[in-house]
């Protein structure tokens, strides 16, 4: 059994202070007082919420523009299917750019006690695949040159020729697996439907986060449940449920194979933004790497600190 450190609070410190930098300049155009703003969560994105106006405030990382566009985009288109999703504040305001990243406004949801229906997963996934995707952006996707900047910033941080040796392995056979990615369909995908971003309200349920939405391979966006039955303790009878929702199972699939290894690849490579300077991070990086080949779960260390969606969680307030 691992043992599990706590976060260091100096690298986040400035990644928050950051961010309210960027929601307090994004809030002065549109007249929001931040006065009961709190930080709602820290990683990928930051959020906050702002209880007196019922929104929730998403502030990208720099560079995340066109993501946050994508997110906008698709949200609204998904929800001019009547998909359960949660679209963002209407007009102009609901995407402002900031020198530090994007902010996009959305409604504040505040979830009730409902285990995730995986049924209702894979159903509204079938719904989301099935439709036309007219006027929808390409899916946003991590390139293969930012993730060799992704890698060399990590390398120079932490020069360990092993850990070296292990990520270099693991590029090569995440470049290998990426052949299969031109033989795959396309069409609309959510981009990461992962049971974290199903949200519980007395409304109903609601499929959230669309940074990865757009026009993109089908069979991907299915990745993320096997690699939760894999990696992350979802049950078989959950699986099942979300396969016969959906109505077929990709691992008859030949090709599902190397699609579910690039997602747990995936789950490796996102680990190094933060490795370099997060103990907690570098520990379940060491981890991920020594039981890649096996079927070890990964949720021991990670629990309360990086999750198989990559967030560290914090109010259960969200968008």
């Amino acid at each position: 059994m691992r043992s599990s450190k706590a976060l260091s609070a100096d690298p986040i410190t400035p990644l928050v202070a950051g961010a309210r930098s960027a929601l307090e300049r994004a809030a002065a155009t549109i007249g929001l007082d931040l006065a009961d703003a709190e930080l709602a969560h820290c990683g990928h994105n930051v959020g906050f919420t702002l209880p007196g106006a019922g929104l929730f405030a998403r502030v990208g990382p720099p560079g995340s523009q066109d993501k946050a566009r994508n997110a906008v985009v698709c949200s609204r288109y998904f929800h001019q299917q009547n998909l359960p999703v949660v679209p963002p504040i209407e007009g102009r305001h609901a995407l402002a750019s900031t020198a530090y990243g994007p902010v996009t406004f959305w409604p504040l949801l505040h979830p009730v006690d409902a285990p995730v229906d995986f049924r209702w997963l894979g159903r509204t996934l079938r719904r989301l695949h099935d439709l036309p995707g007219r006027g929808m952006p390409p899916a946003q996707r991590t390139s293969r040159r930012d993730l060799g900047s992704r890698v060399g910033r990590f390398l120079q941080s932490r020069p360990d020729p092993s850990v070296r040796r292990k990520i270099e392995a693991l590029v090569r056979e995440l470049d290998e697996c990426a052949l299969v990615l031109p033989t795959l369909a396309v069409g609309p995908v959510h981009g990461d439907p992962y049971p974290s971003n199903v949200l519980a309200t007395a409304a109903g349920y609601r499929l959230l986060d669309y940074d990865g939405s757009g026009i993109g391979h089908q069979l991907l966006d299915l990745a993320p449940i096997f690699a939760a039955h894999k990696r992350f303790g979802l049950g078989q009878a959950d699986l099942k449920a979300f396969v016969d929702g959906y109505g077929s199972d990709p691992r008859a699939l030949p090709e599902f194979g190397a699609v579910l290894r690039l997602r747990e690849l995936g789950l490796v490579t996102w680990l190094l933004k933060f490795a370099g300077h997060l103990e907690a991070y570098y520990d379940e990086l060491e981890w991920r790497l020594a039981t890649l080949d096996s079927t070890d779960d990964w949720t021991d260390l990670g629990h309360g600190v990086v999750d198989a969606a990559g967030a560290t969680e914090g109010s259960a307030c969200r968008m």
